[in-house]
């Protein structure tokens, strides 16, 4: 099983912890745990919700080669999480395409080691508990597509009642997909329906202009709706999204059908949330 493990600073220095000279000797990225929220009764609980806490790590990598080859990449893997913590940015671990943030927040480095190799305990702190894998789909659609009369309930897509162009994604998971939609300008009134759900916002998308609908609840910008301009300025239209169809709707995988009644061209990000990384 080959498994691309790899530590990237905020500050762009890259560690693959699978290497020869150095490499991850051990570690526990496949543990995980809920917290139920419950009410207690007599006999046992009502379950609530569950939530979940942030997440450490502790492992331990081993650094092979001659003492001097040591010493400067022990130096500079600690150069790079000390940047992370020191401007509080945070670096990312990748698992198989699987990224979740992290500082390293201990470390502890065994000085009666081997001429040839030396252990250093370290400590992974990730404050927002998910690894997250991102797809990411681009589509342009021509439009005359007419939505009246669509009836996706049943779930046949040969039988929508629709006339025009669709297109279709295959995209399996075992949960809805959080996303994030980025429409491309120029367009106005961008809608577009997804799995015969309907994503609308009513406002003009000038051409170099990004409309983005974030789903993902992670950072201030949970669940946002933005206008993104060139000069990296941003304009919240959260409030012109159409109010009588929810627009953070979850997207479920399997085969994934788009279309839209105008022309349209987004980038489709699938956003896949997992308490572990997936085993492979």
């Amino acid at each position: 099983m080959n498994i691309d493990l790899t530590y990237t600073s905020s500050n762009g220095d890259s560690f693959p912890l699978v290497a020869t000279d150095f490499y991850l000797k051990d570690a526990s990225f496949h543990e995980y745990e809920w917290n139920p929220e419950v009410t207690k009764f007599r006999y046992g609980d009502l379950l609530k919700l569950f939530t979940k806490d942030s997440k450490r790590y502790d492992c331990t990598l081993a650094f092979n080669g001659s003492l001097a080859d040591k010493e400067a990449m022990i130096k500079r893997f600690h150069d790079a999480g000390e940047h992370d913590v020191m401007m509080q940015q945070p670096g990312k671990l990748t698992y198989n395409g699987y990224e979740i943030d992290t500082y390293i927040i201990r470390s502890k480095v065994y000085s009666n080691n081997s001429i040839t190799r030396t252990l250093n305990d370290v400590t992974f702190y990730c404050p927002y508990p998910f690894w997250i894998k991102e797809t990411k789909y681009s589509i342009e659609l021509t439009g005359n597509a007419v939505i009246d009369g669509a009836d996706f309930l049943l779930n046949l897509p040969l039988d929508l009642g629709i006339s025009g162009e669709r297109t279709s994604i295959v995209a399996e998971s075992s949960v809805p997909y959080d996303f994030r939609l980025v429409i491309h300008g120029a367009c106005s009134n961008p809608d577009l329906w997804i799995n015969g759900h309907e994503y609308n916002v009513n406002t003009d998308v000038t051409f170099g202009v990004d409309l983005i609908i974030s789903s993902i609840e992670k950072t201030d910008e949970e669940k946002s709706i933005y206008l993104q301009y060139p000069s990296g300025n941003r304009i919240n239209v959260f409030n012109l999204r159409n109010r009588d169809s929810y627009i953070f709707e979850p997207i479920e995988g399997r085969t994934i059908y788009l279309q839209s009644a105008q022309p349209i061209s987004f980038d489709l990000f699938l956003i896949e949330r997992r308490g572990e990384p997936q085993w492979t």
